[in-house]
């Protein structure tokens, strides 16, 4: 009987999404978007899980909201891991952020760990989750 309950026990948490065996448990992690200048257009978060994949500009999820708020908030799940978050205000909704002849950002942007400036890659704007946790961006005009 004990062997039964451990086994629907697990099964229960993989089939919830709790835990997998590939990458263990996940944990909520709240992005708290603020500086949004104008309600308007679309927020665009790619979240990347290493330097090769943000290098590449490959994210491991995106996902798109429609801008509601000066300070918006969205909630993902992610198994433990280092991640970079990125978020773009598509100000015109054409699915793209908007450059200069220069590559430079048209669009308000902005990174975890992110103070201003050029972007410094993964390691400086990385943030480690092994627990629920809440990172603020702060989007900016370049």
């Amino acid at each position: 009987m004990k062997k039964i309950i451990f086994i629907f026990t697990i099964f229960l948490a993989v089939f919830t999404g709790l835990y997998s065996e590939e990458t263990g448990p996940e944990f909520e992690v709240t992005l708290n978007i603020t500086n949004i200048e104008t309600i308007e257009g679309k927020l665009f978060l790619a979240i990347y899980q290493d330097a090769k994949s943000f290098k590449k500009k490959e994210p491991l999820k995106t996902l798109s909201i429609k801008v509601e708020a000066k300070d918006m908030t969205i909630t993902e799940k992610l198994p433990e891991g280092e991640y970079v978050f990125f978020v773009y205000q598509d100000l015109n909704e054409n699915d793209k952020l908007d450059r200069n002849f220069l590559g430079m950002p048209k669009e308000p942007v902005g990174y975890s760990n992110h103070k201003g400036g050029k972007p410094k890659g993964f390691d400086k704007l990385k943030v480690e989750i092994k627990e629920n946790k809440s990172v603020g961006i702060k989007v900016f005009k370049i």
